[in-house]
């Protein structure tokens, strides 16, 4: 009982662990897009487990039908008829676990893919934007004022051109990292950007004015409205446009509601941040049945005695039984 209770306590302490290990090592796009990848490699590494169980069990089969061929009307032809007919169900077990969890990956990669997109462009790097005008400045006659005694309005174009951004770099975090994509399947939650920090674009500006008379030139250009007539113009600009760091805040989701994958609403406003079939999606991926169907090779006879379908056969083989179909 001690060692059961210690057990347990193990299991407990582990799980709890699981649940902490994304939450602390997601922090902002790059963490996120590792964690998906990661995710994703987790998904795709039980597929392939799956898929060389089907060539193995493909390939005994085989031989097993082969051999029952060579040895038709004997006790041992018996004995590999039996065998092919387990070897056959495992099979085709198989075969339906390949093509249901190919179709819930294949799904969830189309989702981690389009959510990859949106955090690279959610990344800006603090920096001097690079700044166009396609349309000049000019006096803004439509938009309120700020406030009373606000009444010249200068509406001003700018097109800005963040800096570009440096490459991704997670090495600090990667050994979380990958044992978060492990524990997906006993994770309850995702952490996850949320869309006000992915559409967020910080910006400084720096607006200057002129409004007392000199001989120096009023602001003017693309940048700026005023005019040019020397002493007593007037001016208002707008310059030294930069990005600023991002202050990044999280959604935590819930994987599945009362044990069951929430289907997600249709998205009506194409909203390239909303996370609802991206979460399906992993909730369907965890629930598809990635199981290896053993070959056969260490079962003992009295376990291949006990198996269904190896009963079902030598019953067929003995005339107690009808055939129902033709054998494969």
């Amino acid at each position: 009982m001690l060692l059961i209770a210690t057990a347990l306590l193990v299991t407990a302490n582990v799980a709890m662990g699981e649940t902490g290990t994304a939450a602390k090592a997601i922090k902002d796009e790059c963490t996120e897009r590792k964690y998906l990848a990661n995710l994703l490699t987790h998904f795709s590494g039980k597929l392939n487990n799956l898929l060389g169980t089907v060539q193995a069990l493909s390939k005994q089969q085989k031989q097993l039908r082969l051999a029952a061929a060579q040895h038709a009307n004997t006790k041992l032809g018996m004995a590999y008829t039996l065998l092919e007919a387990i070897s056959s169900q495992r099979l085709d077990k198989a075969i339906s676990k390949q093509k249901a969890a190919a179709t819930a990956e294949t799904q969830l990669s189309e989702q981690v893919g389009h959510r990859v997109g949106v955090l690279l462009l959610s990344r800006i790097t603090p920096g001097k934007a690079t700044v166009t005008y396609t349309t000049a400045a000019a006096a803004d006659p439509s938009t309120p004022n700020r406030a009373s005694g606000f009444t010249t309005k200068c509406g001003v174009h700018p097109i800005v051109t963040p800096p570009a951004n440096t490459k991704c770099n997670t090495e600090a975090a990667d050994s979380e990292l990958n044992k978060a994509g492990e524990q997906i399947t006993t994770a309850n939650e995702l952490k996850l950007l949320n869309a006000a920090s992915i559409k967020a674009l910080p910006l400084f500006a720096s607006l200057q004015a002129k409004s007392t008379p000199t001989t120096a030139a009023a602001l003017t250009g693309n940048d700026g409205c005023g005019d040019n007539a020397g002493a007593g113009s007037d001016g208002i600009a707008i310059q030294g446009l930069k990005t600023e760091a991002k202050a990044l805040n999280h959604d935590k989701v819930p994987i599945e509601t009362e044990n069951a994958c929430k289907t997600p609403k249709p998205n009506e406003n194409d909203d390239a941040t909303d996370t609802n079939e991206l979460v399906y999606r992993i909730c369907l991926a965890r629930k598809a049945d990635l199981t290896t169907q053993p070959a056969l090779g260490s079962e003992t006879l009295d376990e291949l005695a006990d198996d269904p379908t190896a009963q079902e056969t030598a019953l067929i083989l003995t005339g107690q039984k009808q055939k129902r179909g033709r054998p494969r």
